[in-house]
């Protein structure tokens, strides 16, 4: 049987891409590689090379469930991390909530004490000023012609 097929019908049915076909064209290929009217063909007997290779799937297969629980494991703890994040946000609008009211009552206290501030100073009510009360008042200076007088 000597049915020759081209080198994209070949990866195909071998399973593998036509990329791994051309690399072992040079390999293990070369006696099953023919030129078929300007193109590049392969005998299809040389497909028992690569059923041999079926027990060489088996760790693919062992890979795969692996794979499928570490994939398993990772979305547990996704759902997990998810569920702490929503606890979190909770938490920090709480807090927010908390740092509003907070805030609210400094501005109270702030207004309260400034009308305490006022009621206690009524000068502040009027925006003058307070005269400045020294501790030491002036002290008037006496010149020395004024000693002869009386």
């Amino acid at each position: 049987m000597s049915e020759y097929i081209s080198i994209k019908e070949f990866a195909t049915r071998a399973g593998v891409t036509t990329q791994a076909i051309y690399q072992r064209i040079d390999k293990d290929l070369q006696s099953y590689f023919k030129i078929v009217g300007n193109k590049k063909c392969l005998n299809i007997s040389a497909l028992e090379m690569f059923s041999l290779k079926q027990d060489d799937k088996q760790p693919q297969d062992n890979l795969q469930t692996v794979d499928n629980s570490l994939v398993s494991t990772l979305q547990e703890t996704l759902k997990v991390l998810t569920a702490q994040l929503e606890v979190k946000d909770i938490q920090i609008s709480e807090l927010n909530e908390r740092l509003k009211e907070a805030q609210e009552l400094n501005r109270n206290n702030q207004f309260l004490l400034g009308s305490e501030q006022i009621r206690t100073n009524p000068a502040l009510l009027t925006g003058i000023d307070p005269p400045a009360q020294d501790e030491n008042p002036p002290i008037k200076k006496k010149r020395f012609w004024n000693l002869f007088k009386k």
